[in-house]
């Protein structure tokens, strides 16, 4: 089993190049009438966008989808792994059920859009004011400093940091666009009230908010339209899903399909049309001076809001808040879509990205983005790490306890926490807390799963990771930023590595850090033996220098403004 993961893992990596290439030139593919290609086929009408960059296929997220890990395994055994399945089962594969789960989202995001229109208080008054912003922020909510919010200041935890500086020189002069997810206590209601709250002193706003009734016509329009397109033309798609390996070509429709009818009959395609809606309505209100700082995670949304803001000329920063994952594909692009043209058949992306150090700057630009569009800005959220040379990492001090930082991938958390029952199942005389994602408590999914977790052995913790790792011994994570936490207070970081899964920890493939486990023997055994050492199992030093070249903290904090200050517009000529 062993031989097989490393592998697995091996290939995965490998064939990374082959792969970002083979998803580019099938959007190339030939399949329409007057020698249109797919991402022709698949234009938005009277627009110079295409809905295939917001396709997952174009996307590559392998941290939502398991399309890459499921190629690999099919290339080492060339078969595709299957499941039984009843009745429902085989339904739930044909596009007519995506599509009337399309349909269900659609009144989802209407009501959704509609409730926020009419409790959030002064929209436009409030719209006016964007107008006359020199810069907005683009960003998830209410990802918050809660302290702050108590006293109703709005302080985004992404980018503490630049959001200081933002309010002590330009205050008055920023706005925040905020996408809202589900944490914590917070639902969508919550981050309504927020809004109102936090409205009267700054300037935020809910995408939602942009939202008119004539989009609800659109919206079922379109969908039915693209559904449509989509039908007409899934047997001359299916065709050209050809993958091409060891001089040898592949049918891998089987792989893809789901991902297809999920962009193109379902959910993601309802989402993609409402974000070109509501993207296209926002810009609309944006003066053609302002910069446009937008979280990047390379994600179908933010293409949205890259295409539109282009069109009108406005500057648009990508500021990568987070680790690079090796195999984190939607963050890849094969070269040739990384150009600086208009229309349709360019990939919708930043002017600039904004990266957290060294590092993924050169790792970017090795991957074929222009130096002249990447720089190092700096490390916003990981600000308990910017002193970590001075973490007390003292291995006497520690205490016996070890702990899990679960993903937001809700695969790879399940694989996870079966994993960690598996291994532990006696008391070994040592803790294993476990650490939620922000977006999927663990909590939920062992009652989802149905798991019963030994109190005498596991411990669910919210404690922030700056405050239980400097007395922690180790830390059992995948993929998962919380890694930098671990290695900043001398913690070894142990990867489960899953058979037919891939490895997205941050620290793999480009250190030496981590210390891998294929079973969950090896796990009880590599803890154990962390537990009970004498001296920390790894270099301290080793670490440091790690994060010194990954992440970069500026000092003073206004050099986060400084850098966004003296960005010039990026053209087809280079910068003006």
């Amino acid at each position: 089993m062993k031989d097989y993961i490393e592998r697995f893992h091996n290939l995965a990596v490998s064939e990374k190049r082959n792969f970002l290439k083979f998803i580019f030139e099938f959007g190339e593919k030939r399949v329409f009438r007057h020698d249109k290609n797919i991402k022709m086929l698949f234009k938005f009408p009277l627009g110079k966008i295409s809905l295939w960059w917001f396709s997952r296929i174009a996307e590559k997220p392998t941290v939502k989808s398991d399309f890459y890990s499921n190629l690999i395994s099919f290339l080492i055994s060339e078969k595709v792994e299957t499941k039984q399945r009843n009745l429902k089962g085989y339904l739930k594969e044909t596009p007519y059920y995506y599509f009337f789960d399309g349909v269900r989202y659609l009144f989802y995001l209407v009501i959704k859009s509609f409730y926020a229109r009419l409790f959030i208080k002064k929209f436009s008054e409030r719209g006016k004011k964007l107008s006359t912003m020199d810069y907005i922020v683009v960003s998830y909510f209410p990802l918050i400093d809660e302290k702050k919010a108590q006293k109703g200041i709005f302080e985004n935890r992404y980018i503490p940091s630049f959001h200081r500086a933002l309010e002590k020189q330009r205050k008055g002069r920023y706005a925040h666009i905020c996408l809202p997810v589900f944490i914590g206590n917070h639902g969508f209601k919550s981050s309504v009230n927020l809004i109102n709250k936090f409205s009267e002193n700054q300037s935020l706003f809910l995408v939602e908010e942009f939202f008119k009734p004539v989009h609800s016509i659109l919206l079922f329009v379109y969908y039915f339209y693209f559904f449509t397109l989509f039908i007409l033309n899934k047997n001359k798609i299916r065709k050209e899903m050809v993958y091409k390996y060891d001089s040898r070509g592949y049918d891998v429709w089987p792989i893809f399909k789901n991902d297809f009818y999920y962009s193109f009959c379902g959910v993601r395609l309802i989402a993609s049309l409402y974000y070109i809606l509501i993207f296209k309505e926002i810009i609309s209100h944006v003066k053609k001076e302002c910069k446009i700082l937008c979280i990047c995670e390379m994600q179908w949304w933010e293409k949205a809001l890259y295409f539109y803001a282009k069109e009108k000329g406005i500057m648009t920063i990508g500021y990568q808040h987070t680790t690079l994952s090796e195999l984190w594909l939607d963050y890849f692009n094969d070269a040739r879509e990384i150009i600086e043209e208009k229309g349709v058949e360019t990939c919708p992306l930043p002017d600039y990205i904004a990266t957290v150090g060294e590092f993924t700057r050169n790792h970017l630009t090795n991957w074929g983005w222009p130096e002249g569009r990447v720089f190092v800005w700096g490390g916003l959220r990981f600000d308990a790490l910017k002193d970590h040379r001075q973490i007390n990492s003292d291995w006497q001090e520690k205490e016996n306890y070890i702990v899990c930082a679960f993903s937001i991938s809700y695969s790879e958390s399940t694989n996870l926490l079966i994993f960690l029952m598996e291994a532990f199942k006696k008391n070994n005389g040592y803790k294993i807390l476990l650490k939620s994602h922000p977006l999927l408590p663990i909590q939920d999914l062992t009652r989802t799963l149905n798991i019963e977790v030994n109190s005498k052995i596991f411990e669910f913790t919210d404690t922030p990771l700056d405050k239980i790792m400097p007395k922690a011994k180790g830390m059992i994570v995948t993929e998962s930023s919380s890694s930098f936490y671990a290695i900043a207070n001398g913690c070894p970081v142990i990867v489960p590595r899953f058979r037919n899964m891939l490895d997205l920890n941050p620290l793999s493939y480009i250190s030496d850090i981590p210390l891998y486990v294929y079973s969950p023997q090896e796990l009880r055994d590599i803890c154990y033996k962390i537990i009970t050492a004498q001296d920390s199992p790894i270099s301290i030093e080793k670490c440091h220098k790690f994060l010194d070249n990954y992440l970069y903290f500026p000092n003073p904090e206004e050099e986060y403004l400084e850098k966004i200050d003296s960005l010039k517009n990026y053209c087809k000529e280079g910068i003006t």
